[in-house]
């Protein structure tokens, strides 16, 4: 879920939008989703939720989003990265949805195997409150894992 979002970074032809909604007196609806990034350079996967609609407060996503854990060594040295963008549509075919903000998760030991709930600060750039993503974050092997494991028990 996110909470008390932020505006998303400007782009041209958002201040003629706040203007239709100050006049009509209504708060600017956002479209929030989320990206995930996990790995380096040309290891990076990437995975998003779905856009929720006509957002004031609170978005509530409800999904599980699974990403491949990299081969090499210890879960601490891995960054989850969580963007919340704003969908846009047609004024993002240009320059993509604008970002309302970001947090980076370093993964820890206590992650493996259980789920933990965390509560991220959302910041961008310069702007340190532009809301929070609460997650429920945990490191899990591979299905086939387990399926060698309740065959050798």
């Amino acid at each position: 879920a996110a909470e008390a979002l932020g505006p998303p970074a400007y782009r041209v032809g958002d201040l003629t939008g706040k203007l239709i909604h100050a006049a009509a007196g209504s708060r600017v609806k956002l479209r929030p989703y989320v990206e995930a990034c996990f790995g380096t350079g040309s290891n990076t996967e990437k995975v998003q939720t779905r856009v929720v609609q006509d957002v004031t407060d609170r978005a509530d996503f409800g999904e599980r989003l699974s990403l491949p854990f990299p081969d090499d060594a210890g879960v601490t040295r891995h960054v989850l990265s969580l963007r919340v963008f704003d969908a846009r549509g047609l004024q993002a075919a240009i320059r993509g949805d604008p970002l309302i903000g970001e947090a980076a998760l370093q993964l820890d030991e206590m992650d493996l195997g259980e789920s933990h709930v965390r509560t991220l600060h959302l910041h961008r750039g310069g702007l340190p409150n532009q809301g929070r993503l609460l997650v429920r974050i945990g490191v899990t092997a591979p299905t086939a894992d387990y399926d060698v494991l309740a065959r050798t028990a």
